[in-house]
């Protein structure tokens, strides 16, 4: 039943893994006026938990437990009984990060083979850069062979590469200023920066633990929203 629920909205192999992750993991939600805790846990153990804090009076969020901890705000929209809706209704991730004031964890981090993709194409495209750096003595024993050439540019930018920052541009630019003059304009265009599972997770867990206690009939449908009512 959980898989059937949730493919639709979240990508199968995710939903596969995280499933096995949390599956004997319980809900428990505390109420105490403004402040709403739910904790997603293991019966009788920390293990695997992920804790929501709801600060409901400034619109705050605090997840701590055993995928990373995050700060969160959004004015009126950082509430426990809307949650679901807004966050976790569909894949939100992206607009979820929006909200985050500070995290122990990367949201998001720099893959080399994903920025090589985007720039490879560019080289071939200026393929004069190639012909031109046959001079240079890195390239002495490509004997102007194209995917040799290239194959040693790879290599050359994977040592500029960082996955917090990604490209050291300036490095490249010093290294080979033919290169950097024709794909410089690249550099503000993200490329491959990609978005950790840490906000898919926060999202995912919290799902499974709404849905848990909608299941034991501890929440209703209330016109658009799901309303939780005293447990």
């Amino acid at each position: 039943m959980r898989d059937k629920e949730l493919m639709g909205t979240w990508d199968k192999e995710f939903c596969e893994k995280m499933n096995k992750v949390f599956k004997d993991n319980k809900a428990i939600f505390y109420d105490y006026g403004n402040i709403k805790i739910l904790e997603y846990k293991k019966d009788n153990t920390q293990e695997d938990m992920v804790r929501y804090i709801f600060e409901e009076d400034t619109y705050t969020l605090h997840i701590s437990g055993d995928y990373g901890c995050c700060d969160a705000v959004n004015y009126k929209n950082m509430r426990f009984e809307s949650f679901y809706m807004n966050y976790c209704d569909g894949i939100s991730e992206e607009y979820f990060m929006q909200k985050v004031r500070a995290s122990s964890v990367p949201l998001t981090y720099y893959d080399f083979n994903k920025f090589w993709e985007g720039i490879h194409d560019k080289l071939i495209e200026v393929g004069s850069i190639l012909e031109d750096t046959k001079e240079r003595e890195y390239f002495c024993d490509c004997e102007n062979k194209e995917e040799e050439k290239l194959f040693n540019i790879k290599e050359e930018l994977y040592n500029y590469f960082e996955e917090d920052s990604g490209l050291n541009w300036d490095k490249l630019n010093v290294w080979c200023p033919d290169i950097y003059d024709e794909v410089a304009w690249l550099r503000y265009d993200g490329l491959g920066l990609e978005q950790s599972e840490y906000c898919k997770i926060w999202l995912y867990a919290f799902k499974l633990a709404w849905e848990e206690l909608i299941r034991k009939g501890e929440s209703i449908w209330n016109k658009k929203l799901l309303t939780l009512v005293k447990l």
